[in-house]
């Protein structure tokens, strides 16, 4: 099959629309060498219907989200809840976790391991994707300390150009972007009537997430640090597991790259700073 019948598969998929079309052209983009198997292995690993068509019995598990691992039918957060909703469930409820809410931190890391495999550019986009959903709570808390806002940019300069030296400055940002968030952390302590310790605000989380961020274009087995981070942080291992499927299953497949899309977007705002 030529490059012609390649582009007539493509096509036929994007006039019909139909998981079926869809498979039948990732499967011979993956023949001739236009999609690594270990791509598709990814997206069929988030769920994508036609990833897991061509793979069969192949398609890697599914994490399994409080309980329910066929999510093909409901994508979105906001599907989950309507789909909660229609099973008569409250999803501001204990109840909702069969659905897939709740904090498991150790959970997500274990979700993450899928990444570490398939090498450093996967891990960072994850890692921007819970990251950058989480850096406005820090310039709120900190809107003179621009360290773990550096760290994103740092990372995100990776993922335009994944070369050691960009890894390097990546690395030093996370440094600072540590040093941030112990300070912010002593800043805020304070002492309850009875001598606990309590720590206002939740800047110094952020700037954690953000410092796993920066480490992970030379240790991308960090991408399990800064996503069980955003999951502490978000209080929902779904809104984060769905942050990260709609960036990375994307870029996956070939289609879009949006953590690109969006480094470019920081890039320009920072630019007009």
């Amino acid at each position: 099959m030529g490059d012609a019948d390649l582009r007539e598969l493509e096509r036929r998929w994007r006039e019909t629309g139909s998981v079926e079309d869809e498979a039948a052209w990732l499967l011979e983009r993956v023949r001739v060498g236009d999609l690594e198997r270990g791509m598709l292995e990814l997206a069929a690993y988030f769920g994508h219907r036609a990833a897991r068509a061509v793979l069969q019995d192949d398609a890697p598990e599914m994490p399994d989200l409080g309980g329910v691992k066929d999510r093909s039918e409901v994508r979105d957060l906001q599907a989950q809840r309507d789909f909660a909703e229609a099973m008569g469930l409250d999803p501001s409820s204990d109840a909702w976790s069969c659905v897939g809410a709740g904090v498991d931190p150790d959970e997500i890391r274990e979700w993450c391991q899928a990444f570490v495999g398939l090498g450093a550019e996967a891990c960072v986009r994850a890692a921007w994707a819970a990251a950058e959903s989480s850096l406005h709570t820090w310039q709120e808390e900190n809107p003179t300390d621009p360290r773990p806002k550096r760290a994103l940019l740092a990372a995100g300069g990776w993922i335009l150009c994944p070369c050691s030296s960009h890894a390097e400055a990546a690395g030093q940002a996370a440094i600072q972007a540590s040093r941030a968030a112990n300070e912010a952390e002593e800043r805020n302590v304070q002492v309850d009537s009875s001598g606990s310790a309590l720590i206002s605000g939740n800047g110094h989380e952020v700037a954690r997430i953000l410092a796993a961020l920066g480490s992970t274009p030379s240790a991308p087995d960090q991408v399990a640090n800064a996503a069980a981070l955003a999951v502490e942080f978000h209080g929902d291992n779904l809104q984060v597991w769905e942050t990260i499927r709609t960036a990375v299953e994307p870029w996956a497949l070939g289609y879009s790259d949006p953590v690109r899309e969006r480094v470019e977007a920081r890039r320009r705002e920072a630019a007009r700073e």
